[in-house]
């Protein structure tokens, strides 16, 4: 399945810290072009407007606000 997501703005974790705003976007567009197959959804809510993503290599999770929803079947 392939989604596509209208991003409102994009915040990103590494371990325990907390969630952080400096740097998301660019931390994320790197993950996706270097080792997209090791980036997972790890939470959706469609209610709340909110995707969550994990990097298995970078260790990071990032928390997207979003305002569009679309998946799509390969």
């Amino acid at each position: 399945m392939r989604h596509r997501l209208q991003i409102q703005s994009c915040h990103t974790q590494l371990g325990e810290e907390p969630f952080s705003e400096t740097s998301a976007a660019q931390s994320l567009e790197h993950c996706m072009a270097d080792h997209a197959i090791d980036l997972r959804v790890s939470e959706v809510d469609a209610k709340s407007g909110t995707v969550q993503f994990r990097c298995r290599v970078c260790r990071r999770a990032y928390h997207l606000a979003v305002s569009l929803f679309e998946t799509h079947q390969r």
